[in-house]
């Protein structure tokens, strides 16, 4: 819910914005993608902060999360690939949003670990 709502945030941002709705799918586009990243980094671990389980120290996690960027990176800037995928490149501020969106609204996940270290509850609400 908290990527979903990432995604429709950020649409609803550069759809404001008058971006176009190329740019406005775009900037829902890489909200998804950089928010899973940011997902799949916390969930490495149900109770320990994302800050003490060495993300930099698992290679899968990181190769995988380079090749998502990168091909993020090429699908927005390479005119074959964006015309191909519907997509364009994105202004700074656009990133800026989509960064902030896809860091933010899925670390609640970090909150309830911290939580769940005070009192009992865990990221899985249990």
């Amino acid at each position: 819910l908290a990527l979903a709502a990432a995604v429709f945030l950020a649409f609803g941002w550069a759809w404001q914005q008058e971006l176009g709705l190329a740019a406005a799918q775009t900037v829902a586009f890489a909200t998804w993608m950089v928010g899973h990243l940011v997902l799949a980094a916390h969930m490495r671990a149900e109770r320990q902060s994302i800050f003490l389980s060495g993300v930099f120290a698992n290679r899968p996690y990181l190769l995988w999360s380079g090749a998502a960027l990168g091909l993020l990176a090429l699908g927005v800037s390479v005119p074959f690939l964006t015309a191909r995928l519907h997509l364009e490149p994105l202004n700074g501020l656009a990133w800026g949003v989509v960064l902030v969106a896809a860091l933010a609204l899925p670390s609640w996940l970090e909150i309830t670990k911290w939580l769940g270290r005070q009192g009992g509850v865990t990221a899985s609400g249990s």
